[in-house]
């Protein structure tokens, strides 16, 4: 039953899209009084993958990803992080620390950029990243008992450096189930925080 709500609900969702506009209209908005149009910028050298993009304080903008090289057996993927600062300055590329494969970003509050990634061994936790005036600070955000992957699907600061808040999910075991997770950083380390008890094996949290 709930998965029929939710797909009647994803379906209403896309009928209003489809009928928001008649069909064939172009209309962008650029000539609208005041509006903004679409612009093209171009990333560094490489074909990159990005996930998530966010103003991250004052006029400095994040993007997070992944990059593709080599081909057929030799592909490989490897974590990319671009910024620029302001909306006409050019985009530059940033070294990310071993292991801190880049999947979300967000502001602490405080002038420093959080970068997250994903957990995908058995052992140890969901990378994490704290990126300020050239150095990065890294740490473990901890995984539920009995984990094979988790992640982070958005992270954002409440009240400020020592109050950043990370949701996402986990797979308990091997299970195909993926569940929510909430994790806070106190300025010291993660913790996990209790998620609600919701009748359902397969939910996420995100910030969007």
């Amino acid at each position: 039953m709930k998965r029929r709500t939710a797909l009647a609900a994803l379906l209403l969702t896309g009928t209003l899209l489809a009928t928001a506009a008649p069909a064939g209209a172009q209309d962008t908005g650029a000539d609208r009084p005041g509006a903004r149009a679409w612009t093209s910028n171009a990333f560094p050298a490489g074909n990159a993958n990005l996930q998530e993009a966010a103003r991250t304080g004052g006029r400095t903008t994040w993007a997070v990803g992944s990059r593709e090289s080599g081909e057929g057996r030799d592909r490989s993927t490897a974590p990319v992080a671009f910024a620029r600062d302001g909306a006409d300055a050019a985009w530059h590329e940033l070294a990310l620390p071993d292991g801190l494969n880049a999947r979300t970003v967000g502001d602490d509050g405080a002038g420093a950029t959080w970068v997250t990634g994903l957990k995908t061994t058995r052992e140890g936790g969901i990378p994490t990243g704290r990126y300020r005036d050239g150095r990065w600070q890294v740490q473990n955000a901890p995984a539920p008992d009995h984990t094979f992957a988790a992640g982070f699907g958005g992270v954002a600061a409440a009240g400020g450096p020592n109050d950043v808040w990370a949701v996402g999910y986990y797979q308990p075991d091997d299970f195909l189930t993926f569940l929510g997770l909430i994790e806070h950083w106190n300025g010291t380390a993660w913790e996990q925080v209790q998620a609600p008890a919701l009748d359902a094996d397969y939910w996420t949290l995100s910030t969007r």
